[in-house]
């Protein structure tokens, strides 16, 4: 029984499967959850950033405040009293006694323009404020019901935000700061508590500290204390109440800082110092990962697009390699049976199949010529085969590498060397993209600065260049390549050699109807009898000068001859040179000598 024979087809087809489908998909896979891991970790770093900023911004505020109620203890009466010992005379009737301290609580007042009412409430439960609700009466009852709520142990204390509406009609959102007054008297006395002064500081100082917040990923932003009560919120319906979806989440927050996942929301919260607040921004992971999705997109419509690419590539040479196949088969058993009058025909192709064909019929003619003609067609097979594989290697593959090299260098925050890898690339990329000899002004400056931005880290910032071009000429057309070999001898001849700084400069101006560009430098120069036999050079037909270390000066050459070939013998090039002074080459150039595709 004849075992049956293998395709070659059918393992082509499974190589394609293999070799081309799962290593796309394998690295699709990989970038997308690359790309994922990536995004939550810079979008939770900026919010962390944005929490401890705030968070050292609110903290300072809360340190200036309770210092600026310690200043109640400095300020005195015109007659030099201070409050203890307003509050200790026994011998001032209170009419007296309520005069002076409201002279005191409204100097408070003056001193800062944050404070909206400053209030002192003495151990006899009497009130004495001052404040900027003009025309606006303390309700003493109410305004003692709220402060009721605070807890007077410790000597300086801050109450949640709230509105003072114990002034009538008041709809100020206030913070209201408090300091137990102690009589200073003397260290006997110290202990003696005299009564409360309380702060109520406008929340817009608050407001204003947090404006810059950035809520482009944040679902919330709040500062709460530690009973979930809201002291500020970017939702202002949310400020002075309960969050119920904080409070039980504050118990989990047992460090200073940190980073959590409730269901299906990051938390990233700060607590402050000596107080119990604490700020916190809420991100749902929707829209930490809002990106993802049309991310996954565009990996699935890259993948599917390239497997079609790949898919059409394969059957288009299946099908322009299977029938000549058949008809070598058919032709070689044919052979094989002895008829040598066979002749496979296979039309006027010239790749390897034809030469394939063109052996086996010569092999029937000819028996004795057969080794070698099928040795030639091979020789010339493995060549094409050769060749067929470098053409492969296409530019794009070079840009997709710089680019590869690029990004990681700036995942390992190597902005230099990114920079540096993506000026080659666009070096690169105008070399080999544009297909034309004719490009703008424009481009070629261009090239030139990227040329110049890597020999400036290569010579350490020693060189520099100027450029001065008119608007008007940016776009007229020159050849591609032509400023650059005379840039690149300024810096390798002019300027390396020199001690110290060194520049390079560029001008183009229009001058009548022809384009004037100049390349000047300020480096060693050259002697007479070298700028003498360059200029020789430019005339004769060999490219460049002979020296002892071989040619020189080939690029300008290159550069006088293609321009004389495009453009005429009127065009060209001069230079001009000083041995210790530096270079000057002068390009005449037409105007506008034909469109060039401006990109």
């Amino acid at each position: 029984m004849t075992q049956k024979r293998k395709s070659i087809f059918f393992n082509l087809t499974i190589s394609f499967m293999v070799l081309g489908l799962a290593p796309l998909l394998i690295a699709g896979t990989v970038l997308f959850f690359q790309f994922r891991n990536n995004m939550e970790r810079v979008v939770l770093d900026d919010m962390t950033r944005i929490v401890r900023y705030s968070g050292n911004n609110v903290q300072e505020m809360m340190d200036e405040c309770s210092e600026l109620t310690k200043r109640i203890y400095d300020i005195s009466t015109d007659d030099g009293l201070f409050l203890y010992q307003i509050l200790n005379n026994k011998d001032l009737r209170q009419e007296v006694r309520e005069m002076k301290v409201m002279l005191i609580l409204n100097e408070m007042l003056d001193g800062d323009s944050r404070i909206r009412t400053a209030y002192f409430a003495d151990k006899q439960g009497r009130i004495y404020y001052a404040t900027k609700n003009t025309q606006k009466v303390l309700n003493k009852e109410a305004f003692l019901k709220w402060t009721g709520q605070e807890d007077n142990s410790a000597n300086f204390s801050v109450l949640y935000t709230h509105v003072d509406n114990y002034f009538p009609d008041s709809r100020n959102q206030v913070v209201t700061f408090r300091r137990s007054y102690q009589d200073i008297t003397s260290f006997k006395t110290i202990e003696n508590n005299l009564g409360n002064f309380y702060l109520d500081m406008d929340l817009s100082k608050l407001s204003s500290m947090l404006s810059d917040v950035s809520m482009d990923i944040n679902e919330s932003f709040r500062i709460v204390d530690d009973r979930g009560r809201c002291i500020y919120s970017m939702d202002p319906s949310e400020i002075g109440n309960v969050v119920a979806e904080m409070v039980p989440l504050l118990p989990a927050m047992s460090e200073a800082r940190g980073t959590m996942l409730e269901g299906d929301k990051y938390l990233v919260y700060n607590q402050l110092e000596n107080c119990d607040w604490t700020v916190a921004a809420q991100a749902g992971q929707g829209r930490v990962l809002r990106n993802l999705e049309s991310t996954k997109q565009y990996i699935l419509a890259f993948l599917g697009g390239t497997f079609f690419l790949l898919l059409c590539l394969y059957f288009y040479f299946l099908k322009q390699i299977r029938k000549p196949v058949k008809l070598l088969e058919s032709g070689m058993a044919e052979i094989q049976k002895g008829n040598l009058e066979t002749r496979i025909d296979v039309g006027s192709r010239e790749d390897e199949i034809g030469v394939l064909a063109s052996g086996l019929n010569s092999m029937a003619k000819e028996l004795d010529e057969y080794i070698k003609k099928v040795y030639v067609a091979e020789i010339g097979q493995r060549e094409a085969e050769l060749n067929a594989l470098k053409s492969q290697i296409k530019p794009h593959y070079l840009y997709n590498t710089l680019e590869v090299i690029r990004m990681t260098a700036l995942e390992h925050e190597d902005r230099e060397t990114a920079r540096m890898v993506e000026s080659l690339s666009r070096q690169l990329k105008y070399l080999m993209g544009h297909s034309g000899d004719i490009v703008p002004l424009r481009m070629e400056i261009e090239n030139i600065r990227e040329y110049f931005y890597i020999m400036r880290i290569r010579y350490e910032n020693r060189i520099q260049l100027e450029v001065s071009v008119d608007e008007d000429v940016m776009e007229t057309a020159i050849i591609k390549l032509s400023l650059q070999p005379i840039v690149e001898n300024a810096v390798k001849h002019g300027l390396r050699p020199k001690k110290g700084n060194g520049t390079v400069r560029i001008e183009a101006h229009r001058k009548k109807d022809c384009l004037e560009v100049t390349v000047m430098d300020d480096g060693v120069g050259m002697k007479e009898e070298v700028l003498s036999a360059l200029h020789d050079g430019l005339v004769q037909e060999e490219m460049g000068m002979q020296t002892m270390e071989g040619w020189k000066h080939v690029g300008i050459k290159n550069v006088y001859d293609r321009i004389q070939k495009n453009f005429g013998p009127e065009y060209g090039l001069e230079i001009i040179s000083t041995e210790g002074t530096g270079t000057i080459v002068v390009y005449t150039l037409p105007v506008n000598v034909e469109k060039v595709e401006k990109r």
